[in-house]
């Protein structure tokens, strides 16, 4: 959700309408983890969010074991493309990332591992006007409903959610 590069952060107001629509079709929670100065960042988000229950915010992890301790507690790490996402590729938590208009997945992920994806904004858009388009507006490419469908693919892997069906 959130990044020590700015530029890396997918806009926080998609990321609001998309963590509303995951817990809305999914029985789930939302576990908001951070580094001591992404603290305030994330208590804002819970508090935009009326402090919904199923979300998570005392979480801080001091160090990459704490981090990779918790993500693999977790059934699926839906969020940014960073140094989390790695970890959580590592121990083969199912994942989804979403790219930065400046990265790409081709880069970052691997190919042909249906339990490790991402979507970048070329994915959305790669015609010449993509050119044409600020950074924002390219981010802004990737909705949250398009998300919300490949993390509805993502749940497949998850035997928790296979076995509610």
């Amino acid at each position: 959700m959130n990044s020590r590069r700015e530029s890396k952060v997918y806009p926080v107001d998609l990321m609001r309408e998309l963590a509303k629509k995951i817990l809305d079709e999914f029985d789930c929670q939302i576990i908001l983890y951070y580094s001591p100065n992404e603290k305030e960042f994330a208590k804002k988000f819970h508090e935009d969010l009326n402090w919904d229950k199923r979300i998570i915010s005392d979480v801080n992890t001091k160090s990459i074991r704490e981090l990779g301790a918790l993500l693999s507690n977790c059934d699926i790490f839906v969020g940014n493309e960073g140094g989390p996402r790695h970890l959580a590729q590592a121990i083969d938590i199912p994942s989804f990332s979403i790219f930065s208009p400046g990265s790409s997945k081709r880069d970052w992920l691997s190919r042909d591992n249906k339990r490790h994806e991402g979507i970048e904004p070329k994915d959305v858009l790669s015609d010449k006007t993509y050119d044409d388009l600020s950074y924002e507006e390219k981010y802004r490419l990737i909705t949250p409903d398009i998300i919300l469908e490949k993390v509805k693919e993502k749940m497949e892997l998850v035997p928790k959610y296979i076995e509610k069906k």
